[in-house]
Protein backbone atom coordinates (compact mmCIF):
# COMPACT_ATOMS: atom_id res chain seq x y z
CA UNK A 1 0.00 0.00 0.00
CA UNK A 2 2.85 2.38 0.80
CA UNK A 3 4.24 1.91 -2.73
CA UNK A 4 0.85 2.86 -4.24
CA UNK A 5 0.68 5.97 -2.02
CA UNK A 6 4.16 7.02 -3.13
CA UNK A 7 3.26 6.50 -6.80
CA UNK A 8 0.09 8.58 -6.40
CA UNK A 9 2.07 11.36 -4.69
CA UNK A 10 4.70 11.38 -7.44
CA UNK A 11 2.07 11.39 -10.20
CA UNK A 12 0.34 14.34 -8.52
CA UNK A 13 3.58 16.37 -8.29
CA UNK A 14 5.10 15.38 -11.64
CA UNK A 15 3.06 17.73 -13.86
CA UNK A 16 4.18 20.69 -11.74
CA UNK A 17 7.80 19.62 -12.05
CA UNK A 18 7.55 19.27 -15.81
CA UNK A 19 6.09 22.76 -16.25
CA UNK A 20 8.25 24.45 -13.60
CA UNK A 21 10.89 26.93 -14.66
CA UNK A 22 14.18 25.21 -15.26
CA UNK A 23 17.63 26.48 -15.99
CA UNK A 24 20.65 25.27 -17.85
CA UNK A 25 24.30 25.83 -17.11
CA UNK A 26 27.73 24.53 -17.95
CA UNK A 27 30.20 23.45 -15.27
CA UNK A 28 33.84 23.19 -16.27
CA UNK A 29 36.79 22.38 -14.03
CA UNK A 30 40.28 20.95 -14.06
CA UNK A 31 41.18 22.13 -17.55
CA UNK A 32 44.91 22.17 -16.69
CA UNK A 33 45.85 23.92 -19.95
CA UNK A 34 49.46 23.17 -20.95
CA UNK A 35 50.70 25.87 -23.36
CA UNK A 36 53.95 23.95 -23.82
CA UNK A 37 52.36 21.01 -25.65
CA UNK A 38 54.30 20.53 -28.87
CA UNK A 39 53.23 18.61 -31.90
CA UNK A 40 55.33 17.93 -33.90
CA UNK A 41 57.88 17.49 -31.18
CA UNK A 42 61.48 16.68 -30.60
CA UNK A 43 61.99 13.30 -28.87
CA UNK A 44 61.60 13.77 -25.13
CA UNK A 45 60.03 17.24 -25.42
CA UNK A 46 56.28 16.89 -25.76
CA UNK A 47 54.89 18.84 -22.82
CA UNK A 48 56.03 20.43 -19.59
CA UNK A 49 53.20 18.76 -17.69
CA UNK A 50 54.77 15.36 -18.27
CA UNK A 51 56.78 14.66 -15.18
CA UNK A 52 58.69 11.78 -13.72
CA UNK A 53 58.29 8.86 -13.74
CA UNK A 54 56.53 9.01 -17.12
CA UNK A 55 58.27 8.45 -20.43
CA UNK A 56 57.44 10.92 -23.21
CA UNK A 57 54.71 9.65 -25.56
CA UNK A 58 56.08 8.10 -28.72
CA UNK A 59 53.44 9.52 -31.03
CA UNK A 60 51.47 12.39 -29.45
CA UNK A 61 48.53 13.60 -31.48
CA UNK A 62 47.32 17.09 -32.28
CA UNK A 63 44.63 16.91 -29.57
CA UNK A 64 47.05 15.91 -26.82
CA UNK A 65 48.18 12.75 -25.13
CA UNK A 66 46.98 11.01 -21.97
CA UNK A 67 50.38 11.63 -20.36
CA UNK A 68 50.13 15.42 -20.82
CA UNK A 69 47.71 18.14 -19.85
CA UNK A 70 45.67 19.31 -22.86
CA UNK A 71 46.88 21.75 -25.51
CA UNK A 72 44.95 24.86 -26.57
CA UNK A 73 43.30 23.19 -29.58
CA UNK A 74 41.63 20.61 -27.32
CA UNK A 75 40.36 23.26 -24.92
CA UNK A 76 39.09 25.53 -27.69
CA UNK A 77 37.40 22.62 -29.44
CA UNK A 78 35.73 21.55 -26.19
CA UNK A 79 34.37 25.02 -25.47
CA UNK A 80 33.06 25.30 -29.03
CA UNK A 81 31.42 21.88 -28.66
CA UNK A 82 29.70 23.20 -25.52
CA UNK A 83 28.36 26.06 -27.64
CA UNK A 84 27.08 23.61 -30.27
CA UNK A 85 25.32 21.51 -27.63
CA UNK A 86 23.78 24.38 -25.66
CA UNK A 87 24.47 27.84 -27.11
CA UNK A 88 22.48 29.79 -24.52
CA UNK A 89 23.07 28.52 -20.99
CA UNK A 90 21.85 30.69 -18.13
CA UNK A 91 25.37 30.80 -16.71
CA UNK A 92 28.72 28.99 -16.61
CA UNK A 93 30.37 27.73 -13.42
CA UNK A 94 34.14 27.35 -13.41
CA UNK A 95 35.61 25.03 -10.82
CA UNK A 96 39.20 26.17 -11.21
CA UNK A 97 42.46 24.34 -11.83
CA UNK A 98 43.05 25.95 -15.22
CA UNK A 99 46.85 25.72 -15.10
CA UNK A 100 49.01 22.67 -15.89
CA UNK A 101 50.57 20.15 -13.55
CA UNK A 102 54.14 21.41 -13.89
CA UNK A 103 57.23 21.98 -11.81
CA UNK A 104 56.72 25.74 -11.69
CA UNK A 105 60.05 26.47 -10.06
CA UNK A 106 61.99 24.65 -12.77
CA UNK A 107 59.98 26.46 -15.49
CA UNK A 108 60.20 29.87 -13.79
CA UNK A 109 56.42 30.18 -13.48
CA UNK A 110 55.27 33.27 -11.60
CA UNK A 111 51.91 34.44 -10.34
CA UNK A 112 51.67 36.51 -13.55
CA UNK A 113 52.20 33.36 -15.66
CA UNK A 114 49.36 31.68 -13.79
CA UNK A 115 47.11 34.75 -14.16
CA UNK A 116 47.81 34.81 -17.93
CA UNK A 117 46.83 31.14 -18.30
CA UNK A 118 43.57 31.76 -16.43
CA UNK A 119 42.94 34.87 -18.55
CA UNK A 120 43.31 32.87 -21.79
CA UNK A 121 40.48 30.54 -20.78
CA UNK A 122 38.37 33.43 -19.45
CA UNK A 123 38.78 35.26 -22.76
CA UNK A 124 37.82 32.14 -24.75
CA UNK A 125 34.61 31.72 -22.73
CA UNK A 126 33.78 35.41 -23.21
CA UNK A 127 34.27 35.08 -26.98
CA UNK A 128 32.30 31.86 -27.40
CA UNK A 129 29.54 32.72 -24.91
CA UNK A 130 29.19 36.53 -25.11
CA UNK A 131 26.91 37.96 -22.45
CA UNK A 132 26.63 34.68 -20.50
CA UNK A 133 27.56 35.20 -16.84
CA UNK A 134 30.58 33.19 -15.72
CA UNK A 135 31.06 32.42 -12.03
CA UNK A 136 34.65 31.35 -11.37
CA UNK A 137 36.35 29.71 -8.43
CA UNK A 138 40.08 29.27 -7.96
CA UNK A 139 41.40 25.75 -7.72
CA UNK A 140 44.34 24.56 -5.68
CA UNK A 141 46.61 24.75 -8.76
CA UNK A 142 45.54 28.28 -9.73
CA UNK A 143 48.08 30.06 -7.62
CA UNK A 144 51.82 30.17 -7.35
CA UNK A 145 52.90 28.33 -5.21
CA UNK A 146 50.20 25.72 -5.85
CA UNK A 147 48.05 24.65 -2.94
CA UNK A 148 48.97 27.85 -1.08
CA UNK A 149 46.29 30.46 -1.76
CA UNK A 150 47.03 33.64 0.22
CA UNK A 151 44.63 34.68 2.97
CA UNK A 152 45.09 38.39 2.26
CA UNK A 153 44.48 40.69 -0.69
CA UNK A 154 46.58 39.50 -3.63
CA UNK A 155 46.91 40.15 -7.37
CA UNK A 156 45.65 36.67 -8.25
CA UNK A 157 42.22 37.56 -6.83
CA UNK A 158 41.68 40.46 -9.27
Amino acid sequence: MLFVDICLAVSAVLPALVTADTGRFWFIADIHYDPSYRQPHQPGTVCDSLGPPFDPPANPGPWGDHACDPPWDTISSSVNAMKAIDPNPDFILRGGDDVPHVNREALNYTSQTVANLIYNITHLLDQVFPGVPVYPALGNHDYWIKNQLPDTTNEVYR
